[in-house]
């Protein structure tokens, strides 16, 4: 019997209310429903007639700017090798900067990197190395067209490094005689950048950054587990603090600020080489225990749901469709904690979550994730929309998370459909 509008309108509410109840609850509902008039189902793949088959890929290319800028190597035996570095850009506290420092001053200059989090084995040390970029690295105009895999031609001769621990970090520090929030200072005063720094154009943000085109830093390769830190770059507390007596042989303190509105670019290089996904990466195989997941332009996975064509022309209304992801249990949890969230895009459209769909979100108490995509799947099933799915790391470009999916027969990995004709 066909249905009216206002009746699917109040059926598919009504199921949408009780599809987090028990199932001995979703039985009393479908109860509720006159069975002569409405033909109710739950269906849940996959099972013995259809499979949910996934894939993982490489990312192609991701924006090199992110909320953070990460350091840090890993080494990881489901991913391989991984190293992010950065470059960014300092600006100006104002224009027309003049600098007059006393005959024989002693210049001291100084990075402070406002520490934001960390990822991987923290007991593990850090060696950050900085450098002094020869090229600009771009406008905030072009900065979207800068992907986190090109390199920027820098000096080769280290200004500097700072061996540090993140867990060392992560609290107030003492900065001379202050207490300041949680950062890495680096002493930057020795070589060459004191001398090009005072001797840029400071007239304006425009040609100070021609002249002085800002800073590269990478750290020390590692075959230990490593770790990947988080600075927040676009802080007030991020800056360069060059401090001297002038003339008037009075101190003077300049903090020239990096901040948001200068370029911050991400560096990720990854090395799959000898990693358990590098099989499915050569060979482009189905997954058949693990989906992987890699943020910093790292793995991404498809989801083929295209066993749902042979629903389509059925007349079904989808009330309610529910994708469960549980994650696969392994030590290496312990370091490589699951992701706080994951983005579900359509296949033809990998930076744009999918409009309508909910969830995502990591429930601890379960170990799962949890999309609820209901009207994506009604439009799979009745226009025909297409039914391949893109599954990425949320905030790809700012963390180094990575996430494997337990994909193993019998695992509670799945689709619910409840759907109504």
């Amino acid at each position: 019997m066909k249905i009216t509008g206002v009746i699917i309108t109040f059926i598919s509410i009504f199921f949408t209310l009780i599809i987090g109840c028990s199932n001995e609850d979703d039985i009393i509902g479908k109860d509720l429903i006159d069975s002569d008039l409405y033909d109710v189902n739950s269906i849940s793949f996959p099972n013995e007639n259809y499979n949910i088959l996934s894939f993982s890929i490489k990312e192609d290319s991701i924006s090199a700017r992110g909320n953070y800028n990460l350091l840090g190597v890993t080494n990881d035996p489901y991913f391989g090798k991984s190293e992010a570095s950065f470059y960014m850009q300092i600006l100006l506290p104002s224009n027309n900067i003049e600098i007059n420092p006393l005959e024989g001053t002693n210049y001291s200059l100084e990075l402070s990197l406002p520490y934001h989090d960390s990822y991987g084995d923290t007991l593990h040390n850090i060696e950050a190395s900085v450098y002094e970029i020869n090229e600009n690295i771009g406008s905030s105009d072009t900065i979207s067209e800068v992907f986190s895999t090109q390199d920027f031609d820098f000096n080769p001769n280290q200004i500097a490094n700072k061996t540090f621990n993140s867990n060392e970090i992560s609290d107030s520090i003492q900065w001379g005689n202050e207490t300041v929030s949680p950062r890495l200072i680096i002493d930057l005063s020795e070589g060459n950048l004191i001398n090009n720094l005072i001797n840029a154009d400071m007239s304006s943000n425009e040609t100070f950054v021609e002249t002085f085109k800002g800073l590269y830093i990478n750290s020390n390769n590692t075959e230990n587990t490593g770790c990947i830190t988080y600075f927040n770059t676009s802080s007030p507390n991020c800056f360069l603090r060059l401090s001297y007596t002038d003339i008037n042989q009075e101190l003077q303190v300049i903090d020239f600020p990096v901040g948001s509105s200068s370029n911050r670019l991400n560096n990720f290089k990854h090395d799959y080489s000898n990693s358990f996904v590098n099989d499915f990466l050569e060979t482009g195989s189905p997954l058949d225990s693990i989906i992987y997941l890699q943020s910093m332009g790292g793995i991404c996975a498809e989801i083929n749901l295209n066993f749902l064509e042979n629903f389509s022309d059925s007349g079904y209304v989808v009330s309610n469709a529910i994708l469960n992801l549980p994650v696969y249990q392994d030590n290496t949890n312990n370091l490589f904690y699951p992701p706080g969230y994951l983005v579900l895009t359509d296949f033809n459209n990998e930076d744009v979550a999918i409009e309508g769909v909910v969830g995502g979100i990591y429930n601890s108490s379960d170990d799962k994730y949890t999309f609820v995509l209901t009207d994506h799947i009604q439009k799979i099933i009745s226009q025909n929309h297409n039914s391949i799915l893109r599954l990425y790391v949320g905030g790809k470009n700012s963390n180094a998370e990575r996430l494997l999916i337990d994909n193993r027969e019998g695992s509670s990995l799945s689709l619910d459909l409840v759907i109504i004709k």
